[in-house]
């Protein structure tokens, strides 16, 4: 999503923690700040890219990476359904 989120954290003067389903940075100091308590969150905001969610842009919960990797290329109606009934949850 271009960092943005990133950039306004830095410029808000403030923690950001931006994690996506291909990455996390800082995750030690994340399990730091949460196993001494001083993890507080004011805001929260997800990157997902709900302009194409079938196509890799919305990764559901239930699937790993790889799975819904390879479900999107073997069977995309598949996908599109438990991407779709995840959404419609949300």
């Amino acid at each position: 999503m271009s960092g943005a989120q990133a950039k306004a954290a830095v410029i808000a003067g403030c923690v950001g923690v931006i994690a996506e389903v291909r990455w996390l940075q800082e995750e030690r100091l994340l399990l730091e700040f949460e196993r001494t308590g001083e993890l507080l969150v004011d805001l929260g905001s997800d990157q997902t890219s709900l302009h194409n969610p079938y196509n890799g842009g919305y990764y559901p919960v239930p699937l790993s990476l790889r799975q819904a990797n390879q479900l999107m290329s073997t069977d995309p109606g598949c996908f599109r359904s438990i991407v779709q009934e995840r959404l419609d949850s949300s």
